[in-house]
């Protein structure tokens, strides 16, 4: 989801100090006290603007002049304890797991010493980072528990720290497909925040950008840009257009662009955040690999298949680089470069790209994902057009299965399995089963995509010439193709509300967007029992 602000932008720990200051008050110690704060300030200002080997070798210089002045500047081991933390975190971000670990543990071994129960948190914190970016969600999960566990006993509901807690939780929940969970605590984390720290800072700005990564998983993609915009806008006042943390807000734009057939836009966007990643980091980092891999889905959707496969081998080789052979990135991939081979007809080579992505996830994530039920869907459109039916039949059977226990019933990705699936019954002349089938698939995509989406019209054609074929041309006892009526009060159609202007929405509003989110899931009919429970606990959400 968004970037992680928590490891360098509180203002201070467990009620100490965030300055060195001298413990005899002379000229000399209290001038030296001064500089390191000074390079200490400068250190997490680079950290922050994503120039990592700058901060870390500034921290290292802090560290030096610690150690050296360790007699004659208090609370010294409080300073170490943070530095530690955020060199810590310079690593995570390079996915150098093995060197943060190192630093970590220094920094737990500090804080277990100066009993300090937030920095151990913080500990806690880091060591969860670094499983949920090898996708080991459960152990991360735990980590975050034990971090928020602390944070409540030392700070109380009411703190940055739980908020951070409640966000990192949501993101984990995010990327296990459970949007519903994610969604109550975001709403938890962004009352937090604007509570106490008002509107215009980074963290609020983060709270917008994952609550639009979750409105976008959930196809409200108006609404989705309006809280990436609005996030957008805070990054750019706050740390200039020449950061990370802005170009992985292009990045979002430019996939929501995608889904709204903005294709121009989209490049764009995604050309902004490869050059700011470029510029910040070099070539050979996952940033730059992210930027490949969206900018090859934008020439894939203009049917430049060479630009395309082009730009998503560079994704493939720096993730392979850096991440080995068995990583969610990786399996990404794969997947996209099966996706062009199948649109080259390149059968063969589709299936077998699809097959080495369908493996890695399945690993990784089990075989309720939504991902591999992505992996199943473009198999069994692979056999469909080998006109191997039987195959094609049985992988878009456990795609829509899986789809339709974890998005629910009224989700795009269901409709696009009914789509293949009527696709496969009309190929064996099935043609009443195909019929239902796609009727079923272009109601979905009316409520979701509106009616003039080019997808909804290639639906209603293959409906029309089932009809043809079946000498039945009176087309009005299919609903789908009678004008959209005035929704009823209080009903919920993801297309029919206007997005709200970024810069004039309030809390209320983002509470009624995630409302609207959560009611309109499947999922989610267990709501009001949590909400009960969040009532009687003494813990402001419940975290499972």
């Amino acid at each position: 989801m968004g970037n992680d602000y928590s490891q360098y932008f509180k203002p201070s720990l467990s009620g100490s100090p965030s300055k060195l200051s001298s413990v005899d008050g002379n000229n000399a110690d209290i001038k030296a006290a001064t500089k390191v704060d000074c390079l200490h300030q400068l250190g997490r200002s680079q950290l922050q603007q994503g120039y990592y080997e700058k901060a870390r070798a500034i921290f290292t210089q802090v560290l030096d002049k610690i150690v050296a002045s360790s007699q004659t500047i208090e609370n010294s081991e409080l300073i170490q304890c943070d530095i530690y933390l955020e060199i810590s975190t310079t690593y995570i971000e390079q996915f150098s797991h093995e060197q943060a670990d190192e630093f970590c543990n220094q920094a737990e071994t500090l804080a277990r010493k100066l009993s300090d129960k937030v920095r151990l948190a913080k500990c806690y914190d880091c060591r969860a980072r670094m499983k949920k970016m090898v996708a080991l969600y459960n152990k991360a999960l735990k980590d975050y528990k034990k971090s928020l566990e602390l944070y409540l006993e030392m700070l109380g509901e009411n703190s940055l720290e739980v908020a951070d807690c409640y966000e990192n939780i949501a993101e984990l929940y995010y990327l296990q497909d459970d949007c519903k969970s994610s969604l109550h605590l975001l709403e938890e984390a962004v009352q937090i925040r604007l509570e106490l720290i008002g509107k215009h800072n980074l963290y609020v700005a983060k709270s917008y950008h994952n609550i639009g990564n979750v409105l976008y998983t959930l196809q409200y993609y108006d609404q989705a840009l309006a809280m990436f915009n609005k996030s957008l806008d805070i990054k750019i006042e706050i740390l200039g257009a020449n950061n990370l943390h802005v170009a992985d807000t292009y990045h979002c734009i430019g996939n929501v662009y995608i889904q709204q057939e903005k294709l121009d836009s989209a490049l764009s966007m995604h050309q902004k955040s490869l050059s700011l990643a470029q510029q910040i980091l070099g070539n050979g980092n996952l940033d730059v690999a992210q930027s490949y891999f969206e900018i090859g889905n934008v020439f894939h959707c203009q049917r430049k298949f060479d630009e395309a496969l082009l730009m998503h081998r560079k994704a493939l080789k720096i993730r392979t680089d850096l991440q080995g052979k068995e990583s969610l990135e990786i399996a990404h991939s794969c997947h996209e470069i099966g996706k062009i081979y199948f649109s080259l007809h390149k059968y063969d080579s589709a299936l077998e790209m699809y097959h080495k992505s369908l493996e890695i996830r399945m690993q990784i994530l089990g075989a309720k994902s939504l991902r591999v039920a992505d992996s199943y869907h473009e198999i069994g459109n692979t056999y469909i057009r080998q006109k191997n039916c039987q195959d094609a039949l049985l992988h878009h059977q456990k795609a829509l299965d899986i789809r339709k226990e974890l998005a629910g019933n009224n989700d795009l990705s269901v409709a696009e399995s009914y789509h293949c699936i009527a696709t496969i019954f009309y190929d064996q002349r099935k043609l009443n089963e195909a019929l239902e089938m796609y009727q079923t698939a272009a109601e979905i995509k009316l409520q979701v995509l509106g009616e003039n989406h080019s997808s909804l019209m290639i639906t209603r054609d293959n409906i029309a010439r089932i009809y043809h074929q079946m000498g039945n041309s009176n087309r009005r006892h299919s609903s789908i193709f009678n004008k959209p009526s005035i929704s009823e009060p209080g009903s919920v159609r993801k297309t029919t509300p206007k997005a709200k202007k970024y810069y004039s929405m309030s809390l209320g509003d983002i509470q009624s967007i995630l409302r609207e989110a959560i009611e309109s899931s499947e999922e989610v009919n267990n709501a009001k029992n949590l909400n009960k429970e969040k009532r009687s606990s003494s813990v402001r959400v419940t975290i499972k």
